[in-house]
């Protein structure tokens, strides 16, 4: 079994890099890459505490892929093209780490209309994006304390993880964040 990438903080729910080391080793490889590594930049960012950066990459990558390059365009359009759903997920997943909950919750929807748009043409890939949708904004709303909320989208996530055979780490993820969340609110 390979060695995971990131480790899940039992109680923060917050991810980290597994080996501290190795994931700025691997941010330097894919900085040399330029744009090709930018997509794959943004979490690595963040985990290492550079949001505002991962912010900043993570704006540039969704423009370049279509959607909004910045929080005054996701506003005028908040649209997001398909292709750029996982782009969106990432950055918001970063801005909520900053601190800017509301524009995080804005690209969220905009991911969540795109997303049910997708499903009426039978896109394959709508399950596991809305998954990776789901957790992400059960970790935005576990970090405001809206509890009720944050059970709701974790559930939804394992629910369609389940259904669809993710893999089990991130099965396991989900089953984690339920499980802090149950922990809470007893």
């Amino acid at each position: 079994m390979a060695e995971p990438l990131f480790v899940i903080d039992p109680e923060t729910l917050r991810d980290r890099p597994a080996d501290e080391a190795m994931a700025r080793e691997r941010l330097a490889e894919l900085e040399a890459a330029g744009e090709d590594g930018d997509a794959e930049r943004v979490p690595l960012l963040r985990m290492l505490g550079d949001v505002d950066g991962a912010c900043h990459v993570g704006w540039r990558v969704l423009g370049r892929m279509g959607g909004p390059a910045d929080a005054a365009a996701l506003a005028m359009s908040g649209v997001i093209p398909i292709d750029a759903a996982k782009a969106a997920i990432r950055l918001a997943h970063a801005l909520h780490w900053k601190g800017d909950h509301a524009t995080a919750d804005d690209l969220y929807s905009a991911v969540i209309r795109t997303l049910a748009n997708a499903a009426m043409e039978d896109d394959p890939r709508v399950p596991e994006l809305e998954a990776f949708t789901h957790q992400h904004l059960g970790k935005l709303r576990f970090d405001q304390g809206r509890m009720d909320l944050a059970r709701f989208h974790f559930e939804h996530a394992l629910e369609l993880r389940q259904k669809m055979g993710a893999a089990p780490d991130q099965i396991e993820s989900t089953r984690q964040a339920l499980a802090r969340v149950a922990e809470l609110t007893t």
